[in-house]
């Protein structure tokens, strides 16, 4: 055998061995559902379904008014949303202003339902799911064009993910994400 062949298998080799041996930091752990949590914030998932399901009617209804300004007064939406999704929704509204579209109707909201609730380090993540109605709701651009939608199913389920804190006994709740499934009409 070649010396630069055994000298680079006696590399592998060392390599292999060092590696095994090295120390792996363990992951880190995953949200594990907790009824104590939910025992702590809200006093049943009826009482959690009810509170996320005013949170979502409350962030579509600043939707429909952001959107029907033509993408403006997004400031609206910071006391319900996380700052990432704030983010998303404020590049969504610049799109949409760029593109001078208004928007005419409403997203309605119907039948939330609770999906399930994680215990974190310090907050509780909330899960569930909700059927949007887009039937009534059109975007038109200045020259009158109207936007042709990706999805033509007037309502389908969204599954929303909201982080809920507590402070001074006061709880609060953000959506943090509200994820359409075309695929699940309601």
């Amino acid at each position: 055998m070649p010396l630069r062949a055994l000298t680079t298998l006696t590399l592998l080799i060392l390599t292999a061995s060092l590696a095994a041996c090295a120390e792996t930091q363990p992951a880190e752990p995953s949200p594990v559902a907790s009824p104590s949590a939910s025992a702590a914030l809200f006093a049943s998932e009826e009482e959690a379904t009810q509170a996320a399901d005013a949170l979502i009617k409350e962030y579509w209804a600043a939707i429909n008014t952001i959107f029907k300004a033509g993408g403006q007064e997004t400031g609206i939406l910071e006391p319900l949303v996380t700052e990432r999704l704030l983010i998303l929704e404020r590049e969504d509204a610049a799109i949409f202003k760029r593109s001078e579209f208004r928007q005419f109707g409403d997203y309605a909201v119907v039948g939330t339902a609770f999906q399930q609730m994680f215990q974190g380090a310090d907050s509780v993540q909330l899960i569930v799911t909700t059927c949007v109605d887009y039937s009534q709701v059109k975007a038109v651009n200045s020259q009158g064009q109207e936007a042709v939608r990706t999805h033509s199913a007037p309502q389908f389920q969204h599954q929303v993910t909201i982080h809920v804190t507590e402070h001074s006994g006061q709880r609060s709740m953000r959506l943090d994400d509200s994820e359409p499934m075309p695929e699940s009409p309601c």
